[in-house]
């Protein structure tokens, strides 16, 4: 009733100067959380073509180590690739490739070429990465991992599951010993 044509489809926004305050602040905050949007695209653009290679690095185990410190190097530069930005990329599928060897031949060779690739990346990692590069692909992959996996919970059908359930709810509520501490 005291509001009927305030916000009409034919209202046009005036101009104040509380709406102009409203959009700055609006714009304010866009910069300063959402800015690095952008960024963070670029970023996942240089780590896809870094990892890229990965997919194909081919049987010449140099070349192929050369292509996996070059992605490392690439995760590493500046402040760090973030987990989102490497699962962006598909620097974990393609690291997956890589180590599995996926592009290589599978004929009776393929043990040999695979060992001689692995043995190179490591000597290369070793040599050409700083000695925190191999932790820090660790702890990305880790976290990717936390990131993408699903571990459902089931619930067990059996009445006397059911009843501990529920009474260790119930001593857990009550803030004593009984609930095991996980109050």
């Amino acid at each position: 009733p005291g509001m009927a044509g305030a916000g009409g489809p034919g209202r046009k926004a005036m101009d104040t100067p509380q709406r102009r305050a409203a959009l700055d602040r609006a714009a304010t905050v866009c910069a300063a959380h959402f800015g690095a949007t952008a960024a963070a695209g670029a970023t996942v653009h240089k780590l896809q073509a870094a990892c890229a290679p990965l997919r194909s690095a081919g049987s010449d185990p140099s070349v192929a180590a050369a292509a996996v410190v070059k992605f490392l190097a690439a995760l590493d530069e500046g402040e760090g690739a973030s987990t989102f930005e490497l699962i962006e990329c598909g620097g974990v599928e393609a690291l997956s490739a890589f180590l599995s060897g996926n592009d290589l031949p599978k004929d009776d060779v393929w043990s040999e070429a695979i060992a001689a690739r692995l043995s190179a990346f490591v000597r290369a990692a070793s040599c050409d990465l700083p000695h925190r590069a191999m932790s820090g692909l660790v702890e990305r992959l880790l976290d990717a991992l936390a990131v993408t996996e699903a571990l459902p919970m089931r619930l067990s059908a059996s009445g006397a599951a059911a009843g501990a359930v529920a009474a260790s709810s119930r001593a857990g509520a009550g803030g004593g010993a009984a609930g095991g501490g996980l109050s």
